[in-house]
């Protein structure tokens, strides 16, 4: 691991890599900005799935629901938005993705499955591989 990270950068921000550019930006979105993105996705989930050689099906390790939102979906979630496009320094129209993948899961039922190049990838950037609840 490179001895000049984890690099704290601002009071909310830390650089764990430049190369790919990896942060954690700590208290992002508010508890009220959270609230509005599950008001957009209400009505939209639907229970995640997993990819076989041929469709998307569900599998028992999958405990949670996603959707997809529009970044204007409400005023609030269109705030965020922007201020995410400002962190990435990529404007809204030209992220890979018109919308926002929203995941749901419940405390407790969560079952990760990562493919070992990424598992490998993400420790040699962070150290560890760690999941926040």
């Amino acid at each position: 691991m490179n001895k000049e990270y984890p690099k704290k950068i601002a009071d909310n921000v830390t650089m764990f890599s430049a190369d790919p550019i990896l942060y954690v930006v700590d208290s992002f979105i508010s508890n009220d900005e959270c609230d509005a993105f599950i008001e957009a996705s209400q009505g939209k989930l639907r229970p995640s799935t997993v990819i076989s050689p041929d469709k998307h099906i569900q599998h028992e390790s999958r405990t949670s629901e996603n959707c997809w939102i529009e970044h204007d979906a409400n005023d609030i979630v269109h705030e965020v938005s922007k201020r995410f496009s400002i962190l990435v320094q990529m404007p809204i129209e030209m992220q890979s993705s018109t919308s926002l993948f929203i995941i749901k899961k419940e405390p407790n039922t969560s079952r990760i499955l990562i493919h070992s190049t990424m598992k490998q990838k993400m420790e040699k950037i962070t150290g560890s591989l760690v999941a926040k609840e």
